[in-house]
């Protein structure tokens, strides 16, 4: 399987990190600790298949807009994600990881692989959808507060300004970081 899928951790990590990551995989870690390639398709496909069920959960909390639900998940599907990524690296690095599968084993992973990148595009215009909406709102908010404000309106003669523009105190305004 040479195509590589590169997911995105939400956790963030250093770069030294990340270098120690791909030199253990190049130096013949393996980080499924698979016994055979039939066995390395088969808990891909079982990893695959968890991170989509995730990756569903998500998008039907994004349908229902339930953006709070979305951290619900989020530790697990961090660690899936990167123990993903750090797979398809391996395979990457050594293809012979995956020598000898058959040719049905072969498609499973291409269909899963196709379904997966199918669920994440979907996940990412959802998120970026629902990300619009919220600042939308916010900014929509921040207009009408705005516009409740006493504006200066402006000065008269040499500097003064005018008697009727005293300054206003601004108005509290409280958001949350939810998406």
């Amino acid at each position: 399987m040479t195509q590589h899928i590169d997911l995105k951790s939400t956790q963030s990590k250093d770069a030294e990190q990340i270098a120690t990551e791909r030199d253990t995989i190049a130096n013949g870690s393996d980080p499924l600790g698979a016994t055979s390639p039939g066995d390395r398709v088969s808990q891909i496909l079982a990893l695959t298949g968890e991170l989509s069920t995730l990756l569903e959960a998500e998008n039907e909390f994004l349908k229902q807009r339930q953006i709070a639900s979305l951290t619900a998940n989020e530790a697990k599907k961090s660690k899936l994600s990167r123990l993903y990524a750090q797979e398809m690296r391996a395979i990457a690095a050594r293809p012979e990881l995956l020598a000898g599968i058959t040719n049905q084993q072969r498609s499973a992973l291409k269909a899963a692989a196709g379904k997966f990148r199918d669920l994440t595009a979907d996940h990412a215009r959802r998120l970026a959808r629902a990300k619009a909406v919220t600042e939308g709102l916010v900014k929509a908010i921040g207009d009408e507060v705005a516009k409740t404000q006493n504006s200066s309106k402006g000065y008269r003669g040499p500097g003064q300004m005018n008697a009727t523009t005293a300054y206003s105190r601004p108005a509290a305004l409280s958001l949350d970081r939810s998406v």
